[in-house]
């Protein structure tokens, strides 16, 4: 037997391909799921986060209720669980996780149902090689939409009622296929899922109802079925429309009034899409010979193809109600749809074109090429957008250093998105920042002087490009995160409002190659004996440093020698940020002001001050690069005062 004559080898080919192209699904939506990020980046996931703690917490505000509740209940049970676990803190960013996980497994879930609807549909008319075409290439058409996988990496509703969407589809022309009650009531149930992620989804439910028609000879036993699919149904519409209000004007593009679809709308909605949502070639061309072809008349009759057009007719029927060109993800199911027609449509078109001579295998070679070189584009846009995510982002540096080095003073940031990184409802989960009552974010044109001396804000972030030369508040820039192209995400500068040690001049006076004096000062210059000074110094990085190390400001005088006083052993820029952390060599590193107090039997005199940096452990002093181990960090006079 040859291989052309083994009836097993195209099914057991489409077993492999089914199992090969779910896990790499699975692999290809889960790069970069995370987006790189420890907290929520795109709005509407911390909406849907929101609404999921309003059902289980009546202390937040329930807004939008009419909105669909299927990711509603799954952020409100991975939240339960999450208190349930003594989980202290909100936790958004652990419920996103988990909420983009779901959509990772829907897109896989959704990618096996297509693949598997299609196979069904072409392998009994057409043959096991021919199914085998079509079952694949309707996979790879879904697998590599870049919308698809989009949103197979947010928490949202998409990926899911894209599931649910083509579950109750595929549920509805087994039961056609079958003669089976079971998979029709079964498609019901699943038609009533989707709804419950997205209310257009309702087109489904129609599925079943037109699938029980396959009885009609035994019509007692039709009107059994019909009476209880109109009291499901009818009770279901009752809730979304009534009790949910799903009709509801602005639900989902603010701004737009319910209305009834028009030719022109369905129309423009439908044209939309085919040729915007993914390539005309595959979503449009493909897809239409997948219905059209003299060889898919069996497909319409005995398995219902008719079906698939339908749904995604009603689908931007419904999508009309609201107008036309909505978001795009809210035409993807119907993408999951016309990818099955488009898989069809290649294997039947190659399929007939074959049989005509050469002339007719050029054409089909020519299709199969087309097809190819489109999925290599759309393959392409995937890989970058895949790529942009795994990047490390610049507002996970942002958050990160916010935690470490903004604890002593308010924040205000210029970026709204910059701004969500240091808020808790976006997942930001280290030590809270302090902020202005109305929040971090702040339009660069409503900072003020007056604004930050009333708020008493010490860090100001913004993009480095925005000048703010309407301000008279010093500014010190600290760090900036720029334009390393390793990483994505908004550009930041913190600039601290208010006074600093002066600036030194380069080059910095630089301990054991590495530790940088940036700045410092010591006031008042003149002082009695048991009178209080303040110290402050600014500190860089040429290299990181590979030690933890402190520093100690003693006096010396030609009369007195060196006095081990006023300091001995504090971290250079404080506790958080000790030396090992130093990695940016342009970042700016504040020591905390220190006040310290004149040993009352300090001789009247001048003094210098030497500052050193050592290693608390061995006590070995670094050394400046003329071979000293003290910088004059200032000078003080001691007065003599009378007591």
């Amino acid at each position: 037997m040859t291989i052309s004559q083994n009836p097993r080898l195209p099914y057991n080919l489409w077993r492999i391909c089914l199992v090969a192209m779910t896990a790499a699904g699975f692999s290809l939506a889960l790069t970069g799921y995370n987006h790189g990020l420890p907290f929520i980046d795109y709005s509407d996931e911390m909406t849907m986060w929101t609404r999921g703690r309003a059902t289980i917490d009546p202390t937040w505000d329930m807004f939008q209720p009419e909105y669909p509740p299927g990711m509603v209940w799954l952020s409100a049970l991975v939240q339960s669980i999450q208190i349930a676990r003594g989980d202290p803190y909100i936790d958004p960013a652990g419920a996103t996780a988990v909420g983009r996980l779901s959509s990772v497994a829907a897109y896989c879930a959704a990618l096996a149902v297509i693949m598997l609807v299609t196979w069904r549909l072409v392998e009994a008319a057409w043959g096991g090689w021919q199914a085998l075409l079509a079952g694949v290439s309707a996979g790879l058409f879904w697998m590599l939409l870049p919308l698809a996988v989009l949103h197979a990496r947010y928490a949202m509703p998409d990926a899911w009622v894209s599931l649910g969407f083509m579950a109750a589809i595929d549920a509805g022309l087994e039961g056609w296929r079958r003669s089976s009650e079971r998979w029709l009531w079964l498609s019901l149930l699943l038609a009533i899922l989707a709804t419950l992620f997205k209310w257009q989804a309702a087109v489904t439910l129609l599925v079943p109802g037109l699938m029980f028609l396959r009885f009609w000879p035994d019509r007692r036993r039709l009107l059994r079925i019909g009476v209880i699919y109109a009291v499901i149904v009818g009770g279901f519409s009752i809730w979304v429309v009534f009790v949910r209000r799903a009709l509801e004007g602005g639900l989902y593009m603010p701004g737009t009034e319910v209305s009834a679809p028009t030719p022109f709308t369905v129309l423009d909605n439908l044209l939309f899409q085919v040729l915007n949502i993914g390539p005309g070639w595959i979503f449009g061309l493909l897809a239409l010979a997948g219905l059209l072809l003299p060889a898919s008349r069996r497909l319409i009759r005995d398995r219902a193809l008719w079906t698939l057009p339908l749904m995604v007719i009603l689908l931007n029927g419904v999508i009309s109600i609201n107008g036309s060109r909505l978001f795009e993800r809210h035409y993807l199911p119907g993408a999951a749809a016309l990818a099955v027609l488009a898989g069809i449509g290649l294997s039947g078109l190659t399929a007939l074109l074959w049989r005509w001579g050469w002339i007719g295998r050029t054409a089909g070679l020519g299709a199969v090429v087309i097809t190819l070189a489109t999925l290599w584009g759309m393959a392409g846009q995937v890989y970058a957008m895949t790529a942009e995510y795994v990047r490390p982002d610049r507002r996970v540096l942002f958050a990160e250093w916010a935690g470490q080095n903004a604890l002593d003073g308010v924040m205000m940031v210029t970026d709204r998105n910059l701004a969500a990184a240091i808020d808790p409802l976006y997942g930001y989960r280290g030590q809270k920042i302090a902020t202005p009552e109305w929040g971090a974010f702040i339009a660069v044109e409503d900072v003020t002087d007056e604004k930050l001396a009333a708020t008493q804000t010490r860090y100001l972030v913004k993009m480095p490009f925005i000048t703010l030369d309407h301000l008279t508040t010093p500014l010190t820039p600290l760090i900036t995160s720029g334009d390393d192209a390793r990483l994505r995400g908004e550009t930041w500068t913190v600039l601290y409002a208010g006074d600093l040690p002066p600036l030194l001049t380069p080059p910095y006076p630089t301990f054991g190659s590495s530790i940088e004096l940036r700045g410092a000062w010591i006031r008042p210059e003149a002082v009695c004996p048991g009178e209080a000074v303040e110290s402050q110094f600014l500190w860089g990085a040429g290299r990181p440093p590979e030690q933890y190390y402190s520093y100690f400001l003693h006096f010396w005088s030609e009369a007195t020698g060196e006095i081990s006083a006023p300091i001995n052993g504090l971290a250079l820029a404080g506790e958080d940020r000790p030396t090992l952390s130093w990695t940016v060599r342009d970042e700016l590193l504040v020591g905390p002001p220190k006040v310290w107090t004149v040993p009352d039997d300090l001789p009247p005199g001048d003094y210098d001050l030497w500052l050193g940096v050592f290693e608390p452990v061995s006590g070995v002093r670094l050394a400046l690069d003329d071979g000293r181990d003290v910088q004059v960090a200032g000078r003080l006079t001691v007065k003599s005062c009378p007591v």
